[in-house]
Order: structure tokens, then sequence, then C-alpha cells
């Protein structure tokens, strides 16, 4: 890939070197070449891999040792002139005499006699593109290999092996056997020797190149820098221009095809009989343009970018009717096949080809299906424009968010037949724009003028969605409007499942949970009965009906209706629906401890929300993939009260599900963080304060709970008798069995605050076994966890230790690593016979740095305030209480407070 040196100065290449290995391997060559050794060192490698360049380098070296270097390069002009590949490089004088024309077997002894002699003193004969070498030179190679010389010097052939002679292949390949031939190949680079070569980290962007590339050199410089580009071209140019007419006619048909084609399909669309093809593909292969692929008859090109400089390169004209030839010769093949010649010569009387092959691509690849609708629109005769709703689903799934917002709002303004399904869509693209006025005032708009009772039914539906973002849902008269929906009449089973969603959804938020269980059942039942084709249309009805079953603590239920939904969002372009629905599955997870499922539905709501270019999505969907890491990791809950705090910063309304419900998710990861002073203020300041009217009926008891443990474990036994109180009354007004379950913790705390022991130890354990009924494990472990504090105080070891067995158990099945560890440490204390009392604590597992941190960070200071006063980071001071969490069998800085909390 470098330009040919001279005998003089050497001009230094402008890319950095990245192939060390073979220059050191290169460097042990001349070595021995310097003690007298000679003989035959073949360079191989496919083109572009840096051939040219390494012969320069050598050259260079050799010639800084003292040694005498001679370069040559063969150029598929010497057929006809005997040994002048060999010969070009040497000094007439050194091959006077010698006939070139006369009998090899006479010839071969002469020329390397007259070789050997030159070898004075140690040589290096440096013969690039030895591939093109005339025959009686790769002939006198083949000599060389089975005579080699004695004398010092090295014969380097630089060849491109699938373009070589056979025979010189094969006498090569026997040399390396025999010992008189070393063999350098040179193998693609590797993805950091790409970024150094292109003088960058190796980071997304040069991956991506690297990958194109296959890691040859000249790709990669070709893909990233247009001069190299030209110069790419170029040499390919030469390549190209001993082609016979024939061979032409069949790469330019193959470049219209694609990178890979048929042989067959070329010759028909390149107009050359059978007869004729047969020759023209093998000297393609012999001359390594293509290759043959894996399935018979189908050939592919060396590279995609020597498909793209043939294609360049080939008459406007030509390609046009080429393409029009292809799209006959393949008019049974799939549309998505076909398109691409309608791309190269388009008609109008492809725009259905060009609306089809959308339709397929809008699944897996929106931005092919954008750019053929886009092209449809423009050859489409008037009135026969392609769907503008196709078009804004592409575009969504493109990422173009703004792009389909304008695509509806202009079908709208031509009064598209379905105006509620487009309202419905660009309402939600709104939210996902962050313009959730905009997407109430649409909703607003289009439910006053519409009439239709089902139409209504999916514009509430569709409220319900934006109100998870402004907290804005359905009003009491759009609820009565929906109720009018004839929930028996057959005709009407869809518009019924969203009517009885949204209004289940309603009553469960109202905390008026007898209504919501009896709509909500009856919604279920409805729409088990329905197709997945009746529903498809009708998104948001089993995503509301999920939504409504999760608040009502029927999670088997919720994933049941959720997991369907997503698989018919599936089938059809990603939709911002996706990452709602992604979202509410990763949710109810999180309520019954499935973790990795946790993860990993957040996980992809959040890469489905950036890749549509929602990062305020993104960011609420990365908060609840963090949430599991306090269960899971190590120093998790740091990482889950970093990633809250991100989202957070989005700036969301606080008064419905992802605001308030992301502030309580940042509550609850301070608390299992130790920052208590913060948990109490983020839950006060998400509820609007002591009553928390901002959250709903059926968050509260869990919200009293947590404010209650924080009161007990910071000694305050007033303030846990008055949020156990008020958690009683929360959960009294709902009366479902999980808030009776958070309301006795409340009374089991306020209770351990007052000194008993005995009594909050059953109602921890009668609080899991409620937790456990529904399937909330994480609940119940940290029930169980407090029911063997409790039997552990008043010295009942033996019960304690029963409650953390199981509490371990749990833990382990659902993957809770760090709950696990701490449950198994404080067996294993009371195996040991400790008391688990601030007075047994033994601090000598600590080292003395550890030791200092833990006893000021257990009269609840934060990491902050220790940092300053150590003259450290914070973040070296979360790294300490890690370390000592672990050691202690804690999991919390809370945890921390209750072990050292009592005078030693």
């Amino acid at each position: 890939m470098g330009s040919r040196s001279s005998a003089g100065r050497r001009r230094e290449p402008a890319e950095p070197t990245v192939r060390d290995a073979e220059l050191t391997l290169l460097d042990a060559v001349l070595e021995s070449l310097a003690g007298g050794w000679g003989g035959v060192l073949e360079l191989a490698g496919d083109p572009g891999t840096g051939k040219t360049r390494l012969l320069g380098q050598l050259a260079a070296r050799a010639r800084a040792r003292g040694l005498k270097a001679l370069l040559g390069r063969s150029d598929g002009a010497d057929g006809d002139r005997a040994f002048h590949s060999v010969i070009r490089p040497l000094d007439p004088a050194v091959v006077a005499g010698v006939d070139p024309t006369g009998d090899p077997e006479e010839v071969h002894p002469v020329l390397r006699d007259r070789l050997a002699a030159l070898a004075s003193r140690p040589v290096v004969l440096l013969l690039d593109d030895f591939h093109l070498a005339d025959p009686a030179s790769t002939a006198f190679a083949e000599y060389l290999t089975r005579y080699p010389l004695s004398e010092p010097l090295l014969v380097v052939l630089a060849q491109r092996p699938r373009q070589t002679a056979p025979s010189l292949r094969n006498a090569l390949a026997q040399g390396v056997d025999a010992g008189t031939v070393e063999r350098l190949v040179l193998e693609p680079l590797t993805l950091e020797q790409s970024a150094l070569l292109l003088g960058r980290d190796p980071d997304d962007e040069v991956a991506a190149l690297h990958a194109r590339s296959g890691g040859n050199p000249l790709h990669l410089l070709a893909l990233s820098r247009p001069d190299v580009a030209d110069r790419f071209a170029f040499l390919l140019a030469g390549e190209l221009s001993g082609l016979t007419g024939d061979e032409a006619a069949v790469l330019r048909a193959g470049a219209v095809l694609g990178t890979s084609f048929s042989a067959a399909v070329a010759a028909r669309v390149a107009e050359i009989d059978a007869g004729a093809m047969c020759p023209a593909v093998a000297g393609l292969l012999r001359r390594d343009l293509v290759r043959e692929a894996s399935e018979p008859g189908v050939l592919r090109f060396r590279h995609d970018l020597l498909r793209d400089v043939v294609y360049r390169r080939t008459d406007w004209c030509l390609r046009a009717a080429a393409h029009r030839r292809a799209l006959e010769v393949l008019s049974g093949h799939g549309v998505r096949e076909r398109v691409a010649h309608v791309e190269g010569a388009p008609r109008p009387e492809d725009v259905p080809l060009l609306v089809a092959a959308a339709r397929e691509a809008a699944v897996d690849a929106p931005a092919d299906a954008v750019r053929w609708l886009r092209l449809a629109a423009d050859l489409a005769e008037p009135g026969g424009r392609p769907p503008r709703d196709l078009l804004a689903g592409a575009l969504v799934a493109a990422g173009r968010l703004t792009e389909a917002k304008a695509v509806l709002a202009e079908a709208l303004a031509e009064e598209a037949a379905d105006r509620t399904a487009l309202v419905a869509e660009q309402a939600l693209l709104e939210c996902f724009l962050g313009n959730y006025a905009n997407a109430g005032s649409l909703l607003t708009a289009e439910l006053a003028a519409t009439a239709d009772t089902d139409a209504a039914a999916r514009l509430v539906a569709r409220r319900v969605m934006v109100g998870l973002f402004d907290g804005d849902l359905p009003d009491r008269a759009e609820i009565d409007r929906i109720a009018a929906v004839d929930t028996d009449s057959p005709e009407h089973r869809v518009a019924a499942v969203g009517a009885l969603a949204v209004r289940g959804l309603r009553a469960a938020h109202a905390g008026e949970v007898g209504e919501a269980d009896a709509l909500i059942t009856k919604c279920a039942a409805l729409a088990d009965t329905l197709t997945d084709a009746a529903l498809a249309d009708h998104p948001d009805h089993l995503t509301v009906l999920g939504w409504a079953e999760t608040i009502l603590a029927r999670f088997d239920d919720a994933q049941r209706h959720l997991g369907r939904q997503l698989s018919l969002l599936r089938r059809r372009p990603t939709s911002c629906l996706v990452p709602i629905v992604l979202m509410g599955l990763s949710w109810t997870y999180h309520c019954v401890a499935r973790l990795e499922e946790t993860q990993r539905s957040a996980a992809e709501a959040r890469e489905v929300a950036s890749r549509l270019g929602a990062p305020h999505v993104a960011g609420l969907a990365e908060m609840l993939e963090s949430a599991y890491l306090a269960w899971s990791r190590p120093g998790g809950a740091r990482l889950a009260v970093d990633s809250a705090e991100r989202a957070m910063r989005a700036n969301l309304p606080r008064n419905w599900w992802f605001g308030t419900n992301g502030l309580l998710l940042l509550a609850s990861a301070l608390h299992m963080d130790g920052d208590v002073e913060r948990t109490s203020a983020v839950i006060l300041t998400a509820g609007g304060g002591p009553d928390l009217p901002f959250v709903s009926p059926m968050t509260r008891p869990w919200c009293y709970e947590t404010l209650a443990a924080i009161a007990a474990d910071g000694g305050d036994p007033e303030g846990a008798r008055l949020w156990s109180r008020h958690a009683d009354e929360a959960a009294s007004v709902v009366g479902q069995p999980n808030h009776r379950g958070f309301a006795l913790l409340a009374r089991a705390h306020a209770l351990r605050a007052a000194g008993e022991h005995d009594r909050p130890a059953q109602l921890y354990r009668e609080a899991a076994g409620l937790f456990a009924a529904l399937g909330m494990t994480g609940s119940q472990i940290r029930a169980l966890n407090h029911a063997a504090g409790s039997s552990g105080a008043a010295g009942r070891a033996e019960e304690a230790g029963a409650d953390l067995m199981q509490a371990r158990e749990l833990a382990r099945q659902v993957g809770a690593t760090v709950v696990y560890e701490n449950a198994d440490h404080q067996r294993h204390r009371l195996a040991a016979g400790q008391s688990g009392t601030a007075s047994s604590v033994d601090l000598s597992v600590l080292t003395k740095r550890e030791a200092q941190i833990a006893r000021i960070a257990a009269t609840g200071r934060r990491s902050r305030e220790i940092a300053q006063e150590l003259v450290m980071s914070p973040r070296t001071v979360d790294l300490h209480l890690t370390r000592i969490y672990r050691k202690l069998g804690v999991s919390s800085r809370a945890e921390l407070v209750r072990l050292l909390a009592l005078p030693r």
C-alpha cells in the first residue's frame, strides 16, 4: 500500500507503523542475512494489507545495517518478456550474456550463479507484486525454492496468494515444509492496530470502521480519508484496465446487483450468453476481483469498496439500463431485493413496489423504509402518495421524531381517514419530544370533536399513556363518556377492553380497590378472548390493563398482558409505546424481585428510547435498570442513586407515575445507601407533604413504612409511631394484602423503636407471609431480615437464624447477591454466639481507617461530611463504606447505624 522506494533516501510514510510484530520478524531475518544466511521469504497478503509498505520499511532497515537492497515490481505487462520481473531491478552488468529466451533448464542455473556472485556482501532482492510476474520469472522463483542459494542473498517475494500461479504456490508451500522458504502472512489488523493507524481511540465509530474494513489497512484508510479513497479508486482502475469485454460486463452487472450476486443473474443482466459467462467468471476469479460465496453459483466482490468503485465507474445510462433489466430478471424475488434497482432507475410505476418494500423494512431497517417512501412520494401521481402513517411510523423507528410529527400534522391537515389513530400517535410523539402540554391539548381537542364512542375510548386510553408523563389522568367527564361503551356488544369488544382498562386504572389509582378489581377482572377476561389481530391496532388497551394490574398487585396477569402487548409491538416498526411497555414490565418484575428481568427489560427500554431520540425517557429506563444494583452488587445502592438523580434532572411533572415514582425510586436507593435524611426529604417532596397528596393511595403505605423505619433506626420512637399510624390509615383505605403488609412493618418499626423485640418479630413475620402470598419476594426478604434482627435482640438466636436462613435462600433464588451475603454474615454471627448488638461488634476485622469511618458514619453523618473531616474525596469514603458493609455483614448505612448505635 506504499509507493515504490528509491535507492536514495526513503520518504517516511504518512501513516504510523502498526505491524510491529512483522517488523520484529523481518529484523530477525536481516540479522540472519548479515550472518551469512540466504534464502527465499514469501510475504503474502490480500490487496491493501500493506505488503508494499512493509517492503519499503524492510529496504530501509537493510540499508541502515549496511546491506544492499534492490527493489523491483511486476506490473502485469511483462508476460512476453521472459525473466523481466527478476532481471529488472538488477544492474545490467550482473545479467550480461544471459539469454532470457534460452532453454529454462540452462538459464536457471546461470541466473542463480549470477545472483550468487552478486552477494559478495549481503543483498536483499525485493520483488513486489510477484503474482503479476512473467511465467519465466515465476518458474525461476520455483527453481530457487528447490535449489536455494547458500550465499547471503535474501529474495523476498511479495504477492497476493489468490492471484499467484498455482505451481508457485505449491513450490513455496513445499519450500516452507523443507525449510528453504520463510513465510510471513499479513493478517488483518486488530481493533487496537486500526485505532493506532487512524490516530484515534478505539471507540464505537472506529470499531465500526474496523469491522467494515475487515482489518485491511488500505480499506480502513479509504473509509475514513477522502484522499486515500481517491488513491484506492486509482489503484483499482489499474486492476480493472486489463479486463476482457465479457469480464467487464459481468463485473459491472455484479456491481449493480450488489456485493454478492448470482453469476447466472449477472450474465442475464450483462446480456451475455451462458457460453461466455463461464470464462468471464473464471477470469474475474483468477484476478481475485470476485470470490466464490458459500452458496453454489453465488459470487461476492473481494470487498464492498471494490464494488462501490466498479459501480461508480460504470456509465450512468448503462447503470440505469442494467437496473431495469435486473428488475425484470428478479421479478419473482422478494420486494426488498428488487427495490434497490428501483432506486437505481426509478419510474412512476414503481411506487407500489417501493411501498411494499417499505412496509417490510420498517420493522428492522426503518431508515431504508423512509428513503423508499420519500422516493415513492416523489414519483407518485397526485392522489397516489404512499400512506403518511407508514412514513411517520418509519421515521419514529428511525429516531426522527420531529420529522414524524410534521408528517402526521400534514396528514391531519388533509383530513385523513383515521384521525383518531393519527392524533393518538402525535400526542405520544409530543410526550417523547418533551411537549407534554401539546400532547394533552391534541387529545382534548380531538375528544371534543368526535362523537364516536369507540374512538373516544381509544383517545382516553392514549390520555393514560400521556398521563404517565404529565400527570393528567382522564377526568371524570372523560371516564363517564367511555363508560357508555357497550361492554357486552360483540362489535364493540375492542373498545370495551380500552374503556374497562382505563376505568379500572383510574379507580385503582384513586384507591377504590373494590371497583378497580371488578373492572379489571372483566377487562382481562374480555381481552383474553380477543385475537392478536383484533388488538394489534389498539396498543394502549393491553398496556393500560397491565399497568392497572401492577397497581392492584396482580403481577402474573400484568406480566402476561404487558408481555403480549410487547410481542404485538415487535411485529411492527418500533414505536414510542415500546419503551413504555418495557418499563411497565420492568416495574412489575421489580415488584416481585425478578432482578435479571427487571434489569433486562429496563435496559432494552433505555436502548430503544435512546435510539428514538428521547433522552428523558432513556433516563427513566436507566433508573429502573439501576434499581436492581442495590440488591445485586456491593456498592450498587450508590450507583442506583447516581442513576436516579440523573434521570430526575429531566424535570418531569411530579404528580403521577414517571415523576412521582421516579422520586420514590430515588428515595428507595437513598435508603439502601444509608442516606436517611435525604430519603425522608425526597419522599415528602414527592408526596407534597406529610399527607402525601401527590402520591397515589396505592403507594402511600410503602412511603409511610419507609418513613417509620427511618425514624426507628434514628432513635425517634415518636416519629416512628406517627408514621405507623399514617401507614395504618392508608392501608385501611385500600385494604389490599400488600398494603396491610407495609402497615404491619410500620407498626413493628414503631414497637422496635420503643424498645420491644418479641412483638415486632411476630409482626415482621406476619408481613413476610402477606408478601409471600403475592410473590413480592423483595419485600418478604426485608421483613424476614427485620424479624431476625428483633429476634436476635430478644435473645432468640434460633428463631433469628431460621429467619435469616429463609431470607438467604430467597435472596439466592432471585440473584440478590448483596442481600444473600449480608444474611449469610448475620447467620454466621448468630452461630458464633454473637448477639448482634453494638457491644459485641468486633471492629478488629476493619482496618484502622475503616473503623474510623464506620464510627463516624454510625453518627448519621453523610459521605461528604466525613470526607471533609478526614480530608479525602466522598468517593473514597463510599469505597471504604462498601468494604465495611461487606466485613460487618450489613447492606446499608442504616444497618450500620443500628449495629453501632448503642454505647460501647
